[in-house]
């Protein structure tokens, strides 16, 4: 099972860039969606959404039931065609943010998620931080997106899918 959560509270991109509190409107609401990795990347293009699906639709980590997949975010550092030659052998997904090749900070480059199934299903909060903390380290992704509750904007396009299971 591929499956994440995602609301169905419209997203606006210029307010997402401008508003400091606009991921507040996306607490509550959330349902399981995607039975596939190809679903999942269809959800993740048009929805705010979470790696982790929460009890009773309510984004918070008192309320996580479990989680698929461990998603990174590269702000720097490793190139998209770095990511395509390191991911290549695994299944994935990889999509552009909304800060994707613009100035953010000074700099401008690649900026993308990259979503792997986990193994097993993870079903304890604490366990699912220790993995993605694991996981940020080894690749030195953005920290910030260790919370089992992590909410994530649409991705702006989606680059590659692998959902081979033999990968």
């Amino acid at each position: 099972m591929y499956s994440i959560s995602a609301v169905n509270t419209p997203y606006d991109l210029n307010k997402a860039r401008v508003e400091d509190a606009y991921g507040a409107r996306f607490s509550k609401g959330y349902q399981g969606v995607g039975r596939s990795i190809r679903d999942v990347a269809d959800v993740i293009v048009a929805k705010v959404w979470s790696p982790s699906i929460f009890k009773n639709g309510t984004r918070n980590k008192e309320s996580f039931l479990c989680s698929n997949w461990c998603v990174l975010d590269f702000d720097e550092g490793m190139t998209l065609n770095d990511a395509l030659n390191t991911f290549c052998d695994t299944q994935h997904i990889i999509g552009t943010t909304k800060s994707h090749q613009t100035e953010k900070n000074g700099l401008i480059c690649d900026r993308f998620r990259v979503c792997i199934p986990w193994e097993k299903q993870i079903i304890d909060a604490e366990h699912y931080q220790q993995n993605i903390e694991r996981m940020i380290i080894h690749y030195d992704t953005d920290t910030s997106c260790s919370d089992p509750a992590r909410l994530f904007y649409p991705c702006t396009a989606i680059i590659s899918i692998n959902d081979d299971p033999e990968a």
